[in-house]
């Protein structure tokens, strides 16, 4: 049953058990080839595997998932396996062209970050703000963050402090904590940044959840980095490159966050292995 080793694969890469989980997703996925949710799974795990000709061998069966997720998967994969922003860039106004303006602003808006075009991404967050009228104050957090305008990110990550704090749903989620570290940090509220982020690796780190882990290890360096930790911040690096991650060498190389240690010699041996595919 499809379903039942799709199930048994989930569970495996939520345990770090990357090769029996790819051995279930595949079986799974080449047990009904038109179901675009496991030959999904099996590209994004490839992904995470930096196993990237192997995650291309499934672009075909994405014609089976919706649009919109067919064009952020194949720019993701141009970006990540690349480092190709102009490629991904091409493939996102694709998409644009065809589902309208719209469309896809969320990788639309990274996409232009690390390119370093604001004016881009605060046209983007204009357009997903319009329809509801809504201020979005994360992603307005991250732009302004991302930019470097550290006052402004400051007014705007203490009213998203508030949201957040009062978001109950919430407080069992890593990202949850992971987000206030960074927040107390870019605020100047130093003090709270270990015990937000300490927090949030608790809740879920690469032990707990293979998949998402890694990404808060991530939050949680970027907290230490911008409250000026920086060996702290470059332990949690190296933590989270020493297991499976969908973090590649471009990330590192496009996110300014990594400003702050671009010319520490750990994080130039971090980007070393990265780069030799370690």
């Amino acid at each position: 049953d499809p379903e039942i080793l799709a199930r048994a694969g989930y569970a495996n890469r939520m345990l770090g058990r990357w090769d029996e989980a790819l051995a279930q997703l595949v079986k799974a996925a080449n047990l009904n080839p038109r179901d675009a949710r496991l030959a999904s799974d099996v590209l994004e795990t490839y992904r995470i595997l930096h196993r990237y000709a192997e995650a291309e061998r499934y672009f075909e069966r994405l014609k089976f998932m919706g649009a919109t997720e067919r064009y952020a998967t194949r720019a993701w994969m141009a970006l990540e396996s690349r480092g190709d922003l102009d490629k991904a860039w091409t493939i996102l106004q694709e998409g644009v062209q065809e589902l309208g303006p719209n469309a896809l602003i969320s990788p639309r808006i990274f996409n232009a970050i690390y390119r370093d075009d604001f004016g881009t991404a605060w046209e983007l967050y204009e357009l997903r703000v319009a329809p509801t009228g809504r201020e979005s104050l994360w992603w307005k957090s991250v732009i302004l963050l991302l930019e470097g305008e550290m006052e402004q990110a400051a007014v705007v990550h203490r009213s998203r402090m508030s949201e957040v704090l009062n978001d109950t749903a919430a407080t069992k989620n890593g990202n949850y904590y992971g987000w206030l570290a960074i927040y107390a940090a870019v605020a100047g509220e130093g003090d709270w940044v270990a015990a937000w982020a300490d927090s949030a690796i608790t809740i879920m780190n690469p032990a707990i959840d293979a998949m998402r882990g890694p990404n808060i290890l991530a939050l949680a360096a970027w907290a230490f980095l911008l409250n000026g930790d920086l060996e702290r911040g470059l332990d949690l690096l190296e933590e989270m490159q020493a297991v499976p991650n969908n973090h590649t060498v471009y990330d590192f190389q496009y996110t300014s966050v990594y400003d702050i240690v671009r010319d520490h010699p750990r994080f130039i041996a971090l980007m070393e292995r990265l780069k030799g595919g370690r």
